[in-house]
């Protein structure tokens, strides 16, 4: 099992150019009167395959032309030639700071071609560097003009892109569709130059599927191809994805000698980004032959290559690499803070939100497809009644007439059904819509339950009680600790959950801060004897945070000496359940201004919570509610906070 999840991460390395040449090239012809300015963007182009750095002088000299004629489109051009350089030596931002010059040109120009053109380059750097969401927005933008167009080359490319993105995040299925389409389309319109990247691109996705013997010719075929066109930095490309398949087999020799070529031709080429990825594999092939202290040093040579150009997927594998080496080491320290480093990287890479407007992108582009489809069915029909009214016009013309009042008949009955369909779709679309929103803040309320803060601490609260050799309080805390995770994991399995597993998972999470603060606060649970809490079900994790914050900005800042008291009572006022959270903290107001003056943001947990209360009181009319209120003493001073949850158990319905 190790072994697959290792490779699905890791293989994330050697996309970054599949679409070098074909992607990022202008895509119609230079027309200029200006030779010296043809002449050095000739130059440029013709070096690339061997000098990047010639290349770029090239382009730089083209852009001083062109700016000297004042041609727009000509240093629009020179932009974008100069983007595509750096891009292939994996300077990513300094392609899209050039790639931005050439777009705001576009714009103004009015070029819409070309500004597709700049959109899609710099989704694919946003790609490579790892920012997913940025990367989904600008491949939207070039796709939708293109789809106006009706470009099909430029539309392949665009899809081709798109399906890497998929494959990023591991929905394989659906990268291998955006890939075959893009190669049928390539392979109508004779794109002999991007044929290989396609075939590299679906060889990619039957690695990840752990279908090798397909892997292994697609991957060949490219290279085939690659060979006979001369495109030799592409080469590099497919070596390391022959590589990559040797060492999946476990035939390390074998994969070494396909990793080192790859190395060798991406040294002559500068590309960093691919020099990274080539070190770490070398590197993954050592391990593999058990030449740890091989291993551990072109893992650190692939890390200080890929630290220079932020390469953030290849950090994410060489910090979990270094990890395990240093843990086999008897290093616990380093394992651990390259453990730490792994994690933080990994999570910010695939955040809900950006999986979030994946499924949208996915939404828009079939929607933009279905409408492309009608549109062309309607123009066929249009033609073809033409073409059926000339007909009969020639034979009887009042049999037309009657003919146009029996289509104008449909066409109005047409409308209807249209209208009627519009609506009952938005209606369900709303629908969807809501329930996917909900599912997205149920997500979200699982990640703030186990968030990394929570963890940390509480497993530092464990080490100390391990190196104080208190083995009693240590096993209770990492039992307890245990029973939390599992509970909460349980949980998260289930839309609805019985309330009795809910009272347990905040039972266990209360003892644990009761344990960890040393009993500076006492808590109880209190439930009305009516009711069962097996047969009530209740959306999981709804009560944790409000409980969070009592203890975290109540509790947590009462003077010292003072004992904290936290009451929880659970009662039944008809078919409604009512949560009662209290606390003799120190209130709402002074908790705000302690937070202020140290710079705390208000608690996501809550705001989470209360936004699954309104979608769900939306989509099911429920009557969930929150209910604020401070606690008084007897001099009418404010000694606490109330939270009055109220809950439509009979609305339930999930």
């Amino acid at each position: 099992m190790k072994r697959i999840t290792f490779f699905i991460i890791c293989a994330f390395a050697s996309l970054s150019m599949l679409q070098a040449r074909a992607l990022l090239l202008p895509e119609k012809e230079l027309k200029t009167d200006t030779s010296s300015f043809s002449y050095y963007m000739e130059l440029s182009a013709s070096n690339r395959q061997t000098n990047i750095d010639i290349s770029l002088e090239f382009a730089f000299k083209a852009l001083s032309k062109a700016r000297t004629t004042g041609k727009k489109s000509e240093i629009a051009y020179a932009y974008n030639e100069i983007g595509v350089l750096f891009y292939l030596k994996g300077e990513y931002y300094k392609a899209i700071e050039n790639y931005n010059c050439a777009l705001d040109i576009d714009k103004a120009e009015g070029n819409t071609e070309d500004v597709a053109l700049r959109y899609n380059n710099i989704g694919q750097a946003y790609s490579d560097l790892g920012d997913y969401s940025e990367a989904i927005d600008f491949f939207k933008e070039a796709l939708s003009i293109d789809r106006k167009s009706g470009d099909s080359s430029r539309i392949a490319i665009r899809l081709n892109n798109i399906g890497i993105v998929y494959f990023r995040f591991e929905q394989y299925p659906k990268a291998l569709d955006f890939f075959r389409e893009a190669l049928k389309i390539d392979s109508i319109k004779s794109n002999a130059s991007l044929l290989p990247a396609r075939l590299n691109n679906i060889g990619k996705v039957y690695l990840q599927m752990q279908k090798f013997n397909e892997a292994l010719q697609f991957f060949s075929r490219a290279l085939e191809m690659d060979q006979k066109l001369g495109h030799e930095q592409d080469q590099a490309i497919r070596y390391s994805n022959l590589g990559q398949t040797s060492l999946a087999t476990n035939k390390y020799v074998e994969a070494l000698n396909y990793f080192q070529k790859a190395l060798e031709i991406d040294s002559r080429f500068r590309n960093k980004s691919d020099i990274a990825s080539d070190l770490y594999y070398i590197g993954l092939c050592f391990k593999r032959m058990n030449k740890r202290n091989d291993a551990e040093q072109y893992f650190k040579m692939s890390l200080q290559k890929s630290s220079e150009i932020s390469y953030t997927s290849n950090l994410i594998d060489i910090y979990r690499e270094l990890s395990s080496i240093s843990e086999e080491n008897g290093n616990s320290t380093a394992a651990l803070a390259y453990y730490k480093k792994w994690a933080t990287l990994k999570d910010s890479l695939f955040d809900k939100h950006t999986r979030k407007k994946l499924s949208d992108f996915q939404s828009f582009y079939e929607s933009e497809k279905r409408a492309q489809e009608i549109i062309l069915l309607q123009k066929e029909k249009v033609i073809s009644n033409l073409s059926l009214a000339k007909k009969e016009q020639e034979i009887e013309s009042q049999r037309v007439s009657k003919l146009w009042y029996v289509t104008l008949l449909l066409l109005i009955i047409l409308i209807i059904v249209f209208v009627y369909h519009f609506i009952l779709q938005r209606e369900k679309k709303k629908q969807l819509n809501l329930k996917q929103q909900l599912n997205l803040y149920m997500q979200k309320a699982l990640i703030q339950q186990m968030n990394p803060h929570f963890f940390f601490n509480t497993l530092n609260s464990i080490q100390y009680y391990i190196l104080k050799n208190d083995k009693v309080t240590s096993n209770k805390y990492l039992s307890m600790f245990a029973r939390l995770m599992r509970t909460t994991l349980n949980n998260s399995q289930s839309e609805v959950i019985p309330l009795s597993d809910e009272l347990d998972a905040l039972k266990t999470y209360i003892e644990l801060e009761q344990l960890r603060f040393v009993n500076r606060f006492d808590f109880s649970i209190e439930i009305e004897d009516d009711i069962d809490s097996g047969s009530i079900n209740i959306p999981p994790f709804i009560l944790q945070p409000y409980i969070e914050n009592a203890i975290w900005h109540g509790l947590m800042n009462l003077e010292e000496g003072k004992n904290g008291i936290l009451l929880i009572r659970i009662s039944r006022q008809e078919n409604k359940l009512l949560c009662i959270i209290e606390d003799n903290g120190i209130g709402r107001e002074k908790a705000k201004e302690i937070n202020a003056k140290s710079g705390k943001f208000p608690s996501l947990g809550t705001r989470i919570t209360e936004t699954r209360i309104s979608l769900i009181n939306q989509l099911y009319k429920s009557k969930f509610s929150v209910d604020y209120s401070d606690v008084l003493n007897d001099i009418n001073e404010i000694s606490g906070t109330r939270v009055e949850i109220t809950l439509g158990i009979e609305n339930i319905k999930l």
